[in-house]
């Protein structure tokens, strides 16, 4: 199994927050997901999978509504997002020549 490829690495360097990437991860079909971002604090890595804003009702801000984000893709386990947050780190690190 070909291993999982960053396609795109747009730096962003806010607090802990490095980077939007795109991964290609060619097991399951050459499905490519835009909008992972990549943080680093402390000496520890992570990323967070595609989220977008969405606006609620909300009685208590004052403009009556309240924008949260929401998970648009997302494991069902943690065991599997683990893996695939290990791949996506290892393929980061490859793009970069780590």
């Amino acid at each position: 199994m070909k291993d999982f490829a960053v396609l795109e690495f747009l730096t962003q360097n806010k607090g802990s927050l490095k980077a939007t990437i795109t991964v290609l991860v060619p097991a399951w079909g050459n499905f490519v997901i835009s909008g992972i971002t990549y943080f680093e604090k402390d000496g520890r890595r992570w990323i967070n999978l595609p989220k977008r804003w969405v606006s609620q009702q909300s009685e208590s801000s004052q403009t009556g509504e309240e924008i949260k984000w929401e998970q648009i893709v997302y494991f069902q386990e943690n065991v599997m997002m683990t893996k695939f947050s290990e791949k996506v780190l290892a393929a980061i690190d490859s793009y970069l020549k780590v």
